[in-house]
């Protein structure tokens, strides 16, 4: 059994700021890139709700990368913070692990 994780982050934007936000994730995606992340997938899932699917490694890349999402500091991910409705705090983070028999 694959211990590779299937990350889906889920959030709003404001409505105001579509640019801002399409512009930034061209720096997120790469980045996600450089801490593991594979199979990197971007949806927009109705006006303002995004959705990021992708697999990491192992569970501790899963609460690195979370650590540093929420991070108001960090240089890319502290944007969220001011793009998200209601900030980052109400970004949606679940990490799923295949538990079928293949």
């Amino acid at each position: 059994m694959s211990k590779e994780i299937q990350i889906f982050i889920e959030y709003n934007i404001k409505s105001s700021v579509h640019y801002e936000y399409e512009k930034l994730m061209q720096n997120v995606i790469p980045m996600l890139s450089e801490f593991g992340a594979e199979k990197i997938e971007w949806y927009l899932a109705s006006k303002q709700r995004y959705i990021e699917i992708f697999r990491v490694p192992t569970e501790a890349h899963f609460y690195a990368l979370k650590k540093l999402r929420t991070s108001k500091h960090h240089t890319i991910f502290k944007n969220f913070d001011e793009l998200v409705e209601g900030g980052s705090e109400t970004i949606k983070y679940w990490a799923l692990r295949n538990v079928s028999a293949i």
